[in-house]
């Protein structure tokens, strides 16, 4: 029995191996990535343009598929030995798994529209890592990946990257154009030479002492405020800093292999002495804080004119708002550059020239609502090496108040009589004034003598209407228009004596109107606008004869008074 089992199981084998050898296949289904391996390498194929599996495992070299619209790279998986990937500015929206790609070394896929890419920290011999210009919200770890030199993910949606530790022989690192808030550690990235990340929104850069080989550093366009100290980065050739918040440079003494600095667009306040930098060959300092005093140092340098962009600088000092009162003087000086010589400053008002000076103040004498403005000042200097330097300095912004200031004035009548007339007390507890004592005045208003006083009380105050004024010791006043009325005594007669003894000279018509006077026979003797008190003259200014006299207010109301003389 066992004999006959054995003789079929050889004649099975021998049938088998007579038999032709399918060969194992795979669809390709992106028509641009077929159409580039029937060119390239056709022999991946077979005549129904499938991908013939064993072959593309044993294919050595590079697939290099530059802008042939391929979308989908499937099929990629089985290049087993493949070693360069090049197949950047293409539609590519996905990557099959790459773990198989033991061999390659070089991976470029930027300009496409990749979403995500599959794992790569199988691919331990890769080198180049080139993602740029993706749609990437996120980097799959890079854990082990020891081999690699440059990675490139510029111009994604990255909000993070992954742990960097194990990038061991790192040289180049480019993460700009994405919204990274934070860097995880580069401690141990011992042979970066570039480090790019660029227009991220980070705040804080992480420790680069360990990075002693770095030549490029470059953060502009970020939200950093201090820049960590860089006294071991002695190889550092390149600062790129523009467009962040930082105010002050670390110690540079030790980076004398600096040619360019780019610090534009920030809050500088201090440079240190670049004049012993001979490698420099371009410092951009414009848009920042920096004054005279500051540049002065560096502006020894033998290539200075050449080589330093200094000009413009922002605004200097903040805007300072400043009350001024009306007839006061008051001084607008500037803080810095107070130990250099040879300045001029040029004072605007709402950016308008007002004067020159050659100290760093400007006096207001006299003050009036016409002071009110935003003041500037533009400063130049005379010292040759500082030629062509303009500072501008933001100053003061000046609102002028009023002499006098209150809420709201209440008075009080005291006395009232009615050959005597009044007393009246100003309440001047709402008052406040910089410059007193105050003084209080009473302006009826028919034009006669106003009534003035150096206290808040006002005697002999007549009835009828009046204007109340309070001035300083500047004459600086404010006025409250037909502000007090003081009434008719109780028991008065209504008659008055227009002699001139400042006893009821004046009858005060107290309602609002357009009023006639007539006398008892009819004839129209004078005209007021009304509330007014009538001094007893007719329209040619001549006492009218004692009498009796009707009142009549825009021809309705009628009142009767004696006149007599």
């Amino acid at each position: 029995m066992l004999k006959k089992i054995t003789c079929y199981t050889v004649l099975y084998i021998f049938i088998l191996l007579n038999q032709p050898i399918q060969a194992q296949t795979y669809v390709i289904p992106d028509a641009n990535f077929k159409n580039y391996l029937a060119l390239n390498i056709p022999y991946v194929l077979n005549s129904n343009q499938e991908l013939i599996i064993s072959n593309a495992k044993i294919f050595t070299g590079t697939i290099n598929c530059v802008g042939m619209n391929i979308e989908d790279l499937s099929g990629l998986q089985y290049f087993y030995k493949l070693t360069q990937l090049n197949c950047n500015s293409n539609q590519l929206t996905f990557l099959p798994s790459l773990d198989s790609l033991k061999q390659l070394q070089h991976m470029w896929v930027y300009n496409n529209k990749l979403t995500s890419i599959p794992s790569v920290n199988q691919l331990t011999n890769l080198q180049t890592l080139n993602v740029k210009n993706n749609q990437l919200t996120n980097l799959p770890s890079l854990t082990g990946m020891t081999a690699l030199k440059s990675l490139d993910c510029s111009s994604n949606k990255l909000t993070a990257l992954p742990d960097l530790s194990t990038l061991l022989n790192l040289e180049e690192m480019y993460c700009y154009i994405n919204f990274i808030t934070n860097i995880p550690s580069v401690s141990n990235l011992l042979h970066l030479k570039i480090f790019n990340i660029e227009n991220n929104a980070i705040a804080l850069l992480p420790d680069i002492s360990q990075n002693t080989k770095l030549e490029i550093l470059q953060f502009d366009l970020n939200q950093i405020e201090t820049i960590p100290p860089l006294t071991t980065l002695t190889a550092l050739k390149q600062l790129i800093f523009a467009h962040n918040k930082i105010s002050t440079l670390p110690d540079l003494s030790a980076n004398t292999a600096l040619f360019i600095i780019t610090g534009d667009n920030n809050q500088l306040t201090h440079i240190p002495d670049l004049s012993g930098f001979d490698n420099l060959t371009h410092v951009e300092l414009s848009h920042n804080q920096l004054t005279f005093e500051d540049i002065l140092p560096s502006s020894k340098h033998p290539q200075f004119s050449t080589v330093f962009n200094i000009q413009p600088q922002d605004s200097l000092n903040v805007n300072q708002p400043v009350s001024a009162v009306k007839g006061s003087t008051i001084t607008l000086p500037l803080q810095f550059d107070l130990a250099v010589s040879g300045s001029t400053y040029n004072w605007y008002k709402n950016n308008i020239y007002l004067s020159s000076t050659t100290i760093p103040v400007l006096t207001l004498s006299n003050i009036t609502e016409m002071n009110a403005g935003r003041y500037t000042c533009i400063i130049t200097n005379n010292t040759s090496r500082l030629t062509g330097i303009t500072l501008h300095a933001r100053s003061y912004s000046i609102l002028v108040e009023p002499c006098i200031k209150f809420s709201y004035i209440n008075y009080e009548i005291t006395a009232n009589d009615c050959s005597k007339g009044a007393a009246i007390q100003i309440d001047h507890t709402q008052i406040s004034a910089l410059n007193t004592p105050l003084t209080y005045a009473l302006h009826p208003l028919n034009n006669q003598s106003s009534i003035t006083s150096a206290s808040a009380v006002l005697n002999d105050v007549m009835p009828g209407r009046y204007s109340l004024t309070i001035s300083d010791v500047n004459n600086c006043s404010v006025e409250l228009q037909n502000y007090i009325f003081i009434p008719v005594p109780a028991g008065c007669m209504d008659s008055f004596t227009p002699n001139g003894d400042g006893l009821e000279d004046t009858y005060l018509i107290d309602k609002p109107g357009y009023t006639k006077i007539y006398n008892k026979n009819g004839t129209l003797i004078r005209t007021l606008n009304t509330p007014a008190a009538w001094d007893g003259s007719d329209e040619s200014g001549k006492l009218c004869p004692m009498g009796y006299y009707i009142i009549i207010i825009d021809g309705k109301e009628k009142t009767g008074v004696v006149l007599i003389n």
